[in-house]
């Protein structure tokens, strides 16, 4: 992929994922079903693929993982258990980095 059909795609995503989300609540979480459509449609990446690039373990992530917007970018706000520690880990939904 080149790099100006890799960022049209990642604008179009964004584009995509923006549409998404209701006007009035940019900055906001997205709801369950909005996660499932916006990973359906490409915009984000799966949960498990973040997960994965980012070497956190499955069995260590608690409940309510939640996707926000943070400057523009969607993000994963994931609640892992470190050591008996609850800690929050934020990774770009798109593409996996901190």
């Amino acid at each position: 992929m080149t790099r100006k059909t890799f960022l049209s795609a990642l604008l179009a995503s964004t584009a995509l994922l923006l549409s998404v989300i209701p006007a009035n609540a940019q900055g906001a979480c997205l709801s369950p079903q909005q996660i499932q459509s916006a990973v359906a449609s490409g915009s984000i990446l799966p949960l498990n693929e973040i997960l994965a690039r980012s070497g956190i373990p499955p069995n260590t992530v608690l409940s309510p993982v939640r996707v926000c917007d943070q400057g523009g970018q969607p993000h994963y706000q994931i609640p892992v258990d470190e050591g008996g520690q609850a800690r929050t880990i934020i990774l770009n939904a798109i593409t996996g980095r901190p």
